[in-house]
């Protein structure tokens, strides 16, 4: 074969190689980003405490207790921090854990119940109301329908369906990880055989990553754009600041790899520019 044709043959080869090993990168951290952000309790938990959301949760169910309680003769300030954080928060952490794991069952209203009918009987004997049957039963009446809103609110919506999947698409997404990350060394081995001078194998890298580094920078930037974000509907302000949260902390992910592939970007030149002096410095 012509050495001109042979070494476009080896220039076309080695730029698909490029391209698909940027699609590869891309999409490798894609998964990984996707498994430790989206599919991973931990980081649920992590954007609940950095959105304080327990307490604005807190806040939100001691809001409404207040037009429950108000109605039974309990003033507005009786409800003032009546739900202790640390108490919603185990709750809150629970039921999170439990949906990633794909048992997810509903919160039983028992504790809060309890809790909810101790305050109200130690408020009425404190202020000397006379506790009557029928003031018992409302009072129990009472702690029922705080505890129920109580579930309503700390119970995450649509759950108990989408529990089934998430152990099952975190599974994909490892296997998806596996499989990127192979192609791409594969990819890497195959340009670096390619090339008799090493250097240019170096040279096709660059390009990888600089598509990738891309990638990195579109794909966020353009859901940004859109404004979709910022226009979750939800009647929870916490929960609105939560999802939000969430999922800006996804998004930012990626810019934070295209930093990291600029890093590379930068060695790999270096990389490239010695081999090449020192490929001429033998050639001389």
């Amino acid at each position: 074969m012509d050495r001109n044709k042979k070494s476009l043959i080896i220039r076309i080869i080695s730029v698909i190689l490029s391209f698909i090993l940027s699609f590869l990168i891309f999409t490798d951290v894609l998964f990984i980003i996707a498994k430790l952000q989206l599919f991973s309790p931990k980081a649920l938990e992590n954007a609940m405490n950095n959105t304080n959301y327990y307490s604005k949760m807190a806040n939100e169910i001691e809001d409404d207790y207040v037009s429950y309680g108000m109605a039974s003769g309990f003033p507005e300030k009786f409800f003032k921090n009546i739900i202790d954080r640390d108490f919603i928060k185990i709750d809150i952490v629970k039921q999170c854990e439990k949906m990633y794991s794909g048992k997810y069952e509903p919160l039983q209203d028992t504790k809060i119940y309890d809790s909810m009918y101790s305050s109200f009987i130690t408020y009425a004997n404190e202020n000397d109301y006379e506790v009557t049957n029928e003031v018992d039963k409302n009072i129990k009446y009472l702690a029922q329908t705080c505890a129920e809103h109580y579930v309503d609110y700390v119970d995450i919506p649509f759950a108990s369906s989408i529990s089934v999947y998430l152990p099952k698409i975190s599974q994909i997404c490892i296997y998806a990880i596996i499989f990127c990350t192979i192609g791409i060394a594969v990819c890497v081995v195959m340009l670096f055989l390619l090339q008799s001078w090493k250097h240019r194998s170096i040279r096709y890298y660059m390009y990888s990553m600089t598509t990738a580094c891309l990638m990195f920078i579109i794909f966020p930037t353009a859901i940004y754009a859109t404004g979709k974000i910022t226009k979750v509907a939800t009647l929870s302000k916490a929960v609105y600041d939560l999802i939000v949260a969430f999922l800006q902390t996804f998004l930012n992910t990626f810019f934070v790899f295209a930093v990291i592939s600029v890093v590379i970007i930068i060695m790999l030149l270096f990389l490239h520019n010695a081999m090449r002096k020192k490929v001429k410095y033998h050639h001389n």
